[in-house]
């Protein structure tokens, strides 16, 4: 990070952050959605205290959308498998790509031909279609 925008990004927080007291911030940062709430936690190392501190609740309550897809397809007589791991953050409309790309199925470690049987709690559990 340049010289430049380290000061700018502590500016900003000596402007902003050290006028508001600590449970004026925790509220602010409690109607920040999830990303958000890490862009914010760069800012300054106040700010990055107040967030990793407590258990704030992003407001994004909907769930991320997982896409996972693969196939396989053969190139220079080798197998190699294409794969694309996606998430959709419906509270942003936006769409980040997690994985992407085509390498040997060696490579490509347990997701290949893996299936999503269950999710709870942010987590989900993948199984192996071999395995059925």
């Amino acid at each position: 990070m340049s010289a430049k925008k380290m000061s700018s990004s502590g500016a900003i927080c000596r402007r902003y952050g050290y006028e508001l007291p600590d449970d004026a911030l925790r509220l602010i940062f409690s109607r920040m959605c999830f990303v958000d709430q890490i862009r914010l936690s760069l800012v300054c190392k106040r700010w990055k205290t107040l967030l990793e501190g407590e258990d704030i609740t992003p407001t994004d309550r909907l769930p991320w959308i997982m896409f996972y897809g693969w196939r396989t397809e053969l190139a220079d007589r080798k197998e190699l498998v294409k794969s694309v791991c996606k998430l959709y953050v419906p509270s942003e409309k936006k769409t980040y790509t997690v994985e992407d790309g085509l390498k040997g199925q060696e490579d490509r470690g347990k997701f290949v031909e893996a299936e999503a049987l269950e999710y709870k709690n942010g987590w989900v559990l993948f199984q192996q279609n071999s395995l059925i």
